[in-house]
């Protein structure tokens, strides 16, 4: 993907980053969050991103969908997701502010510990 995508001065394609505050820097610092992961349940990047009220666009998968709460954009293959990124009608900032409530009210630490301390 890297050489494919290379001559293209608008698209980053990085090495797997590991250090938590580099990460968190690039992704605060991000216009929008595109989440490709499609199976396993609730994807720690893709709650990371709700937590720093960026947009997203997932991909439509059920796991995605019950994080988000259906407050985000999701996309099927790759034809859907480029029409996203192109509607220019779409307010990013509105899905950001949404999916930062979700994150902040269901993936706090507290939230967790209430509802562990509700299930003990």
């Amino acid at each position: 993907m890297k050489d494919k995508y290379s001559k293209y001065p608008n698209i980053y394609l990085l090495e797997a980053i590991y250090d938590s505050h580099e990460i968190n820097w690039i992704r605060s610092n991000a216009a929008l969050y595109v989440h490709g992961h499609s199976a396993g349940g609730t994807n720690p990047s893709l709650v990371e991103a709700m937590n720093f009220g960026l947009p997203i666009i997932a991909f439509d998968c059920i796991y995605n969908r019950a994080t988000t709460k259906e407050k985000c954009l999701y996309w099927k293959d790759s034809n859907s997701l480029l029409s996203l990124l192109r509607n220019d009608k779409l307010n990013f900032t509105e899905i950001g502010r949404k999916v930062n409530e979700i994150g902040k009210k269901s993936y706090s630490w507290k939230t967790i510990a209430e509802q562990y301390n509700f299930l003990y």
